[in-house]
């Protein structure tokens, strides 16, 4: 009889066995975030050093790149002094200008390529915001918002707020506002 009061009133022999097992999973959970933590900034600190090291490399090719380049103009102007009979002035211009001329060459392709470039901010947040809206319309079956893709071609920014397309069609179709 004694065990059927205990079953009614919710007291049983096995609620400290329960709490403990909760605690003793709370203090589990706890050790496993303190391990991985711990993982984490050991690949954090083996790849800053990485990156020392290779920062230091590159940095060491350089210096020698630029000997090696001094060296190899040397040679070019006595080359062209001799090619053309030039004096070692004349030689030393005409190799200047044509360094110039492919420097010029050089510095306008990388202007290009850089106004060609994406911005990576935007460029994540834009597929940050399709994301969200194929999972918006997709899974929870709400309205999807204008992708910022769409927003962009056309020529918007929202600056950071989101908006929604309420009149008219969206990329999938008419919207569910429209009659």
């Amino acid at each position: 009889m004694a065990r059927s009061q205990d079953k009614r009133s919710g007291e049983g022999p096995h609620r400290g066995s329960w709490l403990d097992l909760f605690r003793t999973l709370g203090e589990s959970l706890l050790d496993v975030l303190r391990a991985e933590l711990a993982v984490i900034w050991e690949q954090w600190r083996v790849w800053g050093r990485n990156w020392l090291i290779a920062a230091v490399l590159f940095l060491v090719v350089l210096f020698l790149t630029f000997w090696l380049s001094g060296l190899l103009v040397v040679a070019l102007v006595h080359g062209v002094m001799d090619a053309f009979e030039l004096e070692l002035w004349q030689a030393a211009l005409l190799t200047a200008a044509a360094l110039l001329l492919l420097m010029g060459i050089l510095a306008g392709g990388g202007l290009l390529l850089a106004k060609r470039s994406e911005n990576p901010m935007t460029a994540v947040r834009r597929q940050l915001d399709d994301n969200r809206a194929w999972l918006d319309g997709k899974i929870l079956g709400e309205p999807e918002s204008r992708p910022v893709a769409n927003r962009l071609a056309e020529g918007e920014d929202d600056g950071g707020r989101e908006q929604t397309d309420t009149a008219g069609e969206g990329p999938a179709g008419p919207s569910p506002t429209t009659s």
